[in-house]
């Protein structure tokens, strides 16, 4: 779903490349420095310094999978640095097992504390060179005009669409996109070995003291190859007296794998959720299931939903959904504000966008979350909701 439904030019990696540095020396920069630390955590693989780095800089980027991600890959050297700043810098690493070699890109917020505001590490692909990548104005012209005929074509708000084409023509006119002259090619394809390599996404089910579940989720991936993990953790807290389900890190995922989960949540079939795409016209029901596997929670014992600001999409859609069925205590942050599914479209052999192709429309409130995001019952901020949620349940405080 679309960061707040603004699909500008989300290439399959665009990244600027000024000043070839041509060089393995990690530069004495802001950016550097996080490489530096970010390097040595990684290829200790120290458990508890890669997750230490992820705190300082990363927070809403800790995940089991990176520690998995080590032990898969052995580490990484770097190649070169491709481009460096004083808050950017982009390089070239290889793993230590494989010969897979990635572009990295790293960008820095524009504020102290030192935190990542973005990054990316890219398969480049067998046998590839950077110079390989190189791509001319003319390029940048056609995929810039490819974009608009992608978004033309399937943006859900057609106006909008007009207007984002104006404007990728004017500043492409103006120069504003004259530094973006490296395509890097992203491997988005997620293949079984991904997904298990993740968990697919669950990172903790327990009962807490006083018998409370506990479930921690970051992702919802397809009920075809997760399903089966998803029904075991609910099944783990089906005997809970109340249940935590903690989305404060979940980015989103698959509407179908949404309504999966909250089937366990309720005792009778209940419509949750539709979508409305705008090519077909068509819009799709999600209702919850009484079929899925094993024993559920049900649809009368209390459960408390926690978020933040980094709770996106899919996590927004399941929040949104209980909230709007009065099934939960939210409690957390305003989430992110992003209800607009996005499809992948190829402009060419090297690139792609993402368009937001449809909405969702909720069957209570007849709108959706979009730009606003879910606000919570109880706002307190992210590092409370889990202390505030189990104080309000072993006290018995309802919002």
């Amino acid at each position: 779903m679309s960061r707040r439904g603004f699909a500008a030019l989300t290439l399959v990696a665009a990244v600027a490349c000024r000043g070839i540095a041509q060089s393995s020396t990690i530069p004495d920069t802001p950016a550097g420095s996080v490489i530096r630390v970010w390097q040595e955590a990684f290829n200790s693989g120290d458990t508890l310094r890669i997750l230490d780095y992820y705190r300082r800089f990363q927070p809403e980027r800790i995940a089991q999978g990176t520690v998995n991600f080590r032990l898969a890959s052995g580490g990484f050297d770097i190649i070169s640095i491709e481009r460096s700043e004083p808050r950017h810098i982009e390089l070239v690493v290889r793993e230590r097992k494989t010969p897979a070699t990635y572009y990295g890109v790293v960008d820095l917020a524009p504020s102290d504390p030192v935190r990542v505001a973005s990054s990316t590490l890219a398969a480049m692909g067998p046998n590839a060179d950077v110079s390989q990548l190189r791509v001319s104005a003319e390029a940048r012209a056609k995929v810039i005009e490819g974009a608009i005929t992608q978004l033309d074509s399937f943006y859900v708000f057609p106006e909008v669409a007009k207007r984002i084409a104006d404007s990728l023509r004017y500043w492409n006119a103006h120069g504003r996109y004259d530094s973006y002259m490296n395509a890097l090619p992203l491997d988005i394809a997620r293949d079984r070995a991904q997904v298990d390599q993740v968990n697919c996404a669950f990172q903790k089910v327990e009962n807490l003291d006083g018998n409370i579940g506990y479930v921690k989720f970051n992702a919802f991936f397809d009920v075809d190859d997760c399903g089966a993990t998803a029904a075991a953790a609910m099944n783990f807290v089906a005997g809970a007296k109340a249940l935590v389900i903690d989305l404060r890190e979940n980015g989103g995922g698959q509407p179908a794998m949404v309504s999966y989960i909250a089937s366990y949540l309720f005792s009778k079939r209940t419509h949750l959720n539709d979508i409305w795409v705008r090519g077909s016209g068509r819009t799709d029901e999600f209702w919850s299931r009484n079929d899925v596997p094993g024993r559920k929670f049900g649809g009368e014992k209390p459960v408390y939903v926690l978020t933040s600001s980094r709770t996106f999409s899919g996590g927004e859609e399941f929040t949104y959904d209980l909230k709007a069925q009065k099934r939960a205590t939210i409690v957390g942050e305003t989430t992110g504000g992003g209800a607009h599914p996005v499809s992948g479209h190829r402009i060419d052999e090297h690139f792609m966008i993402g368009v937001p192709f449809a909405r969702a429309i909720n069957p209570i409130t007849h709108t959706n979350w979009e730009g606003t995001g879910v606000e919570p019952d109880v706002k307190v901020p992210a590092a409370d909701a889990l202390t505030t949620a189990l104080r309000m349940i072993r006290e018995g405080i309802r919002p």
